[in-house]
């Protein structure tokens, strides 16, 4: 490729002007209609000559074409050297001039302002990259060059949706409440709502469950979800929970969405890329289910993203009453739990051998911390009180005489037991492993400490990690208390 500049070569300039002896003579005089054509007159055409082309070469760079804005789709022309294409619609094409049929060099550059995905083709069988066209996604730009038969890019800018870390970009997520009702907002990084000036992106996946491809979103207006007074979204009174906040692509159209994930000790499935359809929150209170997505418009379907949570770590003190805001408020992205999976665990396992003969009774009462002996426990603090705790305990027990054992699970120094279990033992057969899980809503941020009791129903001398008062596998007989955090 040329230089876009020209050299200039300065003609009617002599070089070898005639002696001059320095006498007084006629022939030695300067005369203005002498040197007029020997020198200022090649000056003054070289120096415009340089102007001219200064222009020209000004002209060829990037940038000194100007800018072409267009909603519509466009050939750039083989006039368009330097220029930026400035698309303003999604969906449209932009196509480059024949490479065969443009200045030498040619270069211009293209950038995508809408909010949806345009196409940058090929003049014709011309290749961009080595590809007959490309897609660039919203606020994508990049430098056009040809080598006179194909055409080739650099510079290629824009948001990344793989860098990031969160399906929100540029924006956050915010919470008001007026007159008992709730307002989930998409705000920009500003604090302000959406704009076309300050857009905020969300990558959704297709519809398609077979077609792994996304589509990258532009909020360029207010964007909010009102859950009204009387929808409690299925959370109690005084309970903590969680909203869990995502997006739909209602075939094209963007739709603000709310789920309670969780369901007494059940939690939904929610997948960050993953199809659902949604109810129409209605507007009238009546918004109660959990496990259900609530939209302003119902939708079929359709593709979602998570954006995020928000928790009210003390509840409500009447469901559907939303009087306070959040707690916290999380944007959903890499290393953000969904609802099911472990956020923690804390546990000890023990071979060690205890016996007791305190009795643990097997009748129709709540069993008592004072009932049987403590065996094993274990301390957790939950990361968030709308979490559930799922406690697993299997214990290596024996009685002798045969009886029923009655194994429960205790919390803190509260005297009734949260769960209890109870198996029958036949001294002559041995010993026996018994289970006992149980979950419960967290309910708490501060440390808390399970424990395990048990005793016989009937008296008997029951042997923990052993048989007859004795360590039976030299401690591997080990029992265990694990206790998991689980998101909801």
């Amino acid at each position: 490729m040329a230089a876009p500049y020209t050299s200039v070569s300065i003609s009617g300039y002599n070089s070898n002007p005639p002696a001059d002896d320095g006498t007084q003579t006629e022939a030695n005089r300067v005369k203005w209609s002498t040197i007029k054509e020997k020198l200022p007159d090649p000056l003054k055409t070289g120096i415009e000559a340089v102007n001219s082309n200064l222009v020209l070469a000004f002209a060829k760079v990037l940038g000194g074409g100007a800018v072409t804005t267009t909603a519509i789709s466009l050939a750039v022309a083989s006039t368009d050297q330097g220029k930026l294409i400035r698309a303003t619609a999604a969906s449209i094409t932009i196509t480059t001039p024949d490479a065969t049929d443009v200045d030498d060099p040619f270069v211009f550059a293209v950038r995508n302002d809408s909010s949806g995905s345009i196409t940058l083709d090929g003049n014709g069988s011309q290749t961009i990259d080595g590809v007959a066209s490309l897609t660039l996604s919203p606020t994508e730009g990049l430098i056009i060059f040809t080598d006179g038969a194909n055409w080739f890019t650099t510079g290629r800018s824009g948001i990344s949706v793989f860098n990031t870390g969160f399906a929100l970009l540029n924006g956050t997520l915010s919470a008001a409440v007026a007159s008992n009702a709730l307002t989930i907002a998409i705000k920009g990084n500003d604090g302000n709502d959406p704009s076309a000036g300050n857009p905020v992106y969300v990558v959704v996946r297709s519809a398609t469950a077979s077609n792994g491809a996304f589509t990258l979103m532009a909020l360029t207006a207010a964007t909010s979800l009102v859950i009204s007074s009387g929808s409690s979204l299925g959370a109690g009174n005084s309970s903590a929970f969680r909203i869990w906040i995502v997006g739909f692509n209602d075939g094209g159209t963007f739709r603000l969405g709310a789920i309670n994930c969780r369901n007494g000790i059940g939690t939904y499935p929610l997948a960050p890329w993953s199809i659902a359809s949604s109810t129409a929150e209605g507007g009238a209170g009546g918004a109660d289910t959990a496990f259900t997505f609530y939209t302003g418009t119902a939708v079929s379907a359709k593709a979602y993203q998570i954006l995020g949570y928000m928790t009210w770590e003390s509840g409500l003190a009447t469901g559907g009453t939303w009087n306070v805001g959040p707690t916290r408020i999380q944007l959903y992205g890499l290393g953000v739990p969904l609802p099911g999976q472990v956020v923690q665990s804390a546990g000890n396992q023990t071979g060690a051998v205890a016996t007791t003969t305190t009795t643990f009774p097997i009748d129709d009462t709540v069993p008592q911390n004072t009932e049987g002996a403590e065996f094993m426990s274990q301390a957790i603090t939950p990361s968030s009180s709308a979490n559930l705790l799922e406690v697993d305990h299997v214990g290596f027990y024996s009685l002798n005489p045969s009886a029923t054992i009655g194994v429960g699970l205790f919390q803190d120094s509260t005297a009734a037991a949260l769960a209890a279990v109870a198996s029958s033992i036949d001294a002559n057969t041995g010993v026996s492993a018994v289970p006992l899980i149980w979950q419960l809503l967290a309910a708490t941020t501060s440390s808390t400490t399970f424990k395990i009791r048990a005793g016989s129903g009937a008296g008997a001398t029951l042997t923990f990690n052993g048989a007859n008062s004795a360590r039976l596998f030299g401690g591997a007989a080990a029992s265990k208390l694990l206790i998991r955090e689980i998101m909801a």
